[in-house]
């Protein structure tokens, strides 16, 4: 689509705010009231109160159908593809404008997962290739990589998450690589966490 598009979740209708956005296949994430989106070297960011959008080259690569979520100033992205699907995480820094790989990763390689904030920490659901049902959590502020001890009920690929207060909502995605073999559940997970990842309590509902 050339267009970005806005929902007003007060009047619930959709609204054409951008007739000019011509970037493909990409990965968007929020910060603050601006919407970064990627694709490998190529970033546009678009201004919400203002309705502007700037364009730019980026130091590196970032991978495309890549797990990301942002944490204070920085956007992480996790697996994707770079001439192979990958299993490396990867650091946008916002305010210095750089790329960085950090020294840690996935326990496997993933391509179309998803990932969502709680805190400094981000979790990291699903992904093609190696379809897992693993949940990674990386630690923002030690750079660290855990897996938890429960796994999502489905493998799921190509799959949304969105954080609520300590929630993270899982939705959609394809329940294997077999064309129209889709997930029609919303999954909620409960993290409940206090100083380390082991010593929280973590729980799956679903939700519809």
């Amino acid at each position: 689509s050339s267009k970005i598009i806005s929902f007003d979740t007060t009047t619930q209708e959709f609204t054409t705010v951008n007739s000019s956005y011509t970037f493909g296949t990409s990965a968007a994430v929020a910060v603050g009231n601006k919407i970064y989106t990627f694709n490998q070297s190529k970033l546009y960011v678009y201004d919400t109160s203002s309705g502007s959008i700037v364009s730019g080259t980026l130091s590196g690569s970032i991978p495309s159908r890549a797990g990301v979520a942002a944490v204070g100033n920085k956007i992480y992205f996790f697996g994707g593809y770079i001439s192979g699907v990958v299993n490396g995480i990867y650091i946008y820094d916002i305010d210095a404008g750089t790329i960085t790989t950090s020294s840690a990763k996935l326990t496997a390689k993933r391509d179309y997962a998803t990932a969502s904030a709680v805190g400094n920490k981000i979790y990291i659901f699903g992904g093609g290739t190696n379809n897992t049902d693993e949940i990674s959590v990386y630690d923002t502020e030690t750079d660290s990589i855990e897996v938890l001890p429960i796994t999502t009920p489905k493998v799921l690929w190509g799959l949304t998450s969105t954080t609520v207060g300590t929630d993270i909502y899982i939705t959609s995605g394809a329940v294997d690589t077999t064309v129209g073999s889709f997930n029609n559940q919303i999954y909620k997970l409960t993290t409940v966490t206090t100083k380390t990842i082991k010593a929280g309590t973590y729980r799956f509902n679903d939700v519809l």
